[in-house]
């Protein structure tokens, strides 16, 4: 305010409640994801009378080069829904337990907590006696763990299988953080690079039955990538409809099996980009959880257009999963590692190509659900990234449908048959 200080480097802390009249410039080191972030973001310039400039520095990130390339979608209407479901059980374990921690619960709290089911809330209190994490005295339920939950649970933490992750140095062996099992077998196995709090980590050993992650610092010049298979099993539909012009697109909606086996992991040289070596990955066990998801046909029509084109099907329906994930956050407040996907070029049970969005968490958090009943302008939002792109590789690129945890090594992709693929679902001549 004194102008004594020219500029000032900050984290996205000062994002808001920060007003300084005299502030007349703003950059944005990348889309901070939301636009009402960075509408907040540029907002801290031009709070006085004189005239002011923000500048937004893109990253190597699809949501970034699709503002770029479309910045009128950043002063619109903003459509981005903020999620909150209140009927996944595993959400509402932690949430009863952190409250149980303060007050003794009764049944009829169920209103409290946002539900409409008593029998719902009544089983969720079940589980936890069971668990021995609550008791009942009365018609009260008592806190009974010997842990603090709100230092255990965290609102977007619903797995309870955990593992320690602990620091080795010559001298010493000390704490250093928790981390979920699906994030352990994916980015702290044997031999990952693992990034903390601005330090880098080389993982040295996974202990899988004490739940034990160990590892050094280390100054590396590369990162490390795992691979996976999945395998999704629709358990029960719980929605189904027909949309687009002509009712050409036959869409689900309800609860599926996920299963993660991961095989393998790649050293990716930072600078070049380039892999220097493959290794495999053993004894990692499969990771299965259920959850949520959003999935699609596409009909043998379409199915037969992309071949005579000359298209890659397993690789144009790969293209438009990863471009649909990667822009979902416009459409609602979520990151895109939120969400989970899997293209299938030949479904045995259907006999047709299959696109699923799922939830990352057990359960689901109502992220595929309010896609599910978004679908359409979501696949018009991916066929603006994918136009709009610039890039001339077949495959795509970071900026548009490559994604950097895809399992698959971001193979097979095929731009070219998404966007041809999708003119036919939009009905785009």
């Amino acid at each position: 305010k004194n102008r004594k200080i020219l500029g000032i480097s900050s984290t996205n802390a000062l994002e808001l409640g920060i007003d300084i009249g005299s502030l007349d410039a703003t950059i944005s080191s990348g889309f901070p994801g939301t636009i009402s972030s960075f509408r907040q973001q540029i907002g801290r310039s031009g709070r006085g009378t004189d005239i002011s400039i923000s500048t937004l520095i893109p990253m190597q990130n699809p949501l970034d080069l699709f503002y770029i390339h479309n910045p009128e979608q950043l002063f619109g209407p903003i459509q981005e829904e903020i999620l909150i479901t209140l009927k996944n059980k595993y959400l509402l374990n932690n949430h009863i337990c952190c409250a149980s921690k303060e007050l003794p619960i009764k049944l009829e709290d169920y209103i409290s907590f946002g539900l409409q089911d008593e029998n719902f809330f009544k089983e969720r209190l079940e589980d936890l006696i069971s668990e021995s994490l609550l008791m009942k005295r009365g018609d009260k339920y008592y806190w009974k763990g010997d842990f603090f939950p709100s230092k255990r649970y965290g609102l977007n933490d619903l797995s309870n299988r955990s593992y320690k992750v602990i620091l080795r140095t010559d001298e010493t062996e000390e704490f250093l953080t928790v981390e979920d099992e699906s994030f352990v077998f994916r980015d702290l196995h044997e031999g990952a690079v693992y990034l903390y709090e601005a330090e880098t980590y080389l993982v040295e050993e996974l202990d899988l039955d004490k739940h034990l992650v160990f590892l050094r610092k280390a100054n590396v010049d590369f990162y490390t990538q795992s691979l996976r298979h999945t395998d999704i099993t629709p358990l029960e539909i719980l929605s189904e409809k027909k949309i687009g012009i002509s009712k050409n697109i036959e869409v689900f909606f309800g609860d599926v099996k996920v299963e993660h086996e991961y095989y393998s992991y790649k050293v990716v040289d930072t600078i070049t980009q380039e892999t220097r070596s493959r290794f495999p990955l053993e004894d990692i066990p499969i990771v299965r959880f259920e959850t949520r998801a959003l999935w699609f046909l596409i009909s043998f029509e379409y199915q037969k257009e992309l071949e005579l084109e000359g298209y890659d099907l397993g690789g144009t329906v790969h293209a438009i999963e990863h471009a649909m994930i990667a822009m979902a956050p416009a459409l609602a407040q979520i990151s895109r590692w939120d969400l989970g996907g899997l293209s299938i070029d030949f479904d045995p049970v259907r006999q047709q190509p299959i696109i699923y969005i799922y939830d990352g968490y057990r359960g689901g958090i109502g992220i595929s659900e309010s896609l599910y009943y978004k679908l359409f302008p979501l696949l018009k939002l991916t066929f603006k990234l994918l136009e709009s792109c610039n890039c001339s590789s077949d495959d795509g690129c970071p900026f548009c449908c490559m994604s950097s945890r895809c399992g698959n090594a971001n193979s097979p992709l095929d731009k070219k048959g998404a966007i041809f693929l999708l003119k036919k679902l939009l009905g785009i001549n």
